[in-house]
């Protein structure tokens, strides 16, 4: 049975990305560092630790609480690899089903918003932000603030988004 113990003793999740790295290497072709897992045809993040395949959001339980929980692990904005904590909560079965609508949902000032309110908010186009979720493994709103290879004005948000993550802000 895999404890939090084992799982720290493997793998590091960072809670601000939801991303699990290997800080061991289980095989030849796995370096410590690495970004572990990969997203299943159903978009969930899959590990495979110890012989045994575990979904990402139950190991992110496991590491931040000691435990997975009774209940259902569900994605807040419905995108089913964004692992972050602040994403994932605990539901019951019925409290899940209402979950389902295929609407992805970001949030806003505050308040959680359609990825297609979002979209007309920020002036981007709604079909691009889909296929760069789908392509670039990023979180909805990092697709949407992702600036235009075309070049043309970065708004004020990605420019603080930029200087946040340079450690200047």
């Amino acid at each position: 049975m895999l404890t939090q113990q084992l799982l720290k003793q493997n793998l590091m999740y960072d809670p601000d990305s939801g991303i699990f790295t290997w800080v061991i290497r289980p095989a030849h072709c796995i370096r410590i560092g690495d970004v572990a897992g990969y997203k299943n045809p159903e978009g969930y993040v899959k590990i495979g630790i110890l012989g045994k395949i575990y979904s990402a959001h139950h190991l992110a339980f496991l590491y931040m609480n000691g435990s997975v929980p009774n209940g259902i692990v569900d994605h807040i904005n419905r995108v089913r690899y964004d692992n972050r904590w602040v994403n994932l909560r605990v539901v019951t079965a019925k409290e899940n089903s209402t979950n389902t609508s295929r609407a992805i949902l970001v949030e806003h000032e505050g308040k959680m918003i359609s990825l297609k309110m979002a979209c007309e908010i920020y002036r981007v186009s709604y079909s691009m932000v889909k296929q760069r979720i789908q392509n670039y493994n990023c979180t909805p709103m990092e697709a949407i603030l992702i600036p235009n290879k075309r070049g043309g004005n970065l708004n004020p948000f990605i420019k603080e988004l930029q200087r946040y993550r340079e450690g200047n802000l």
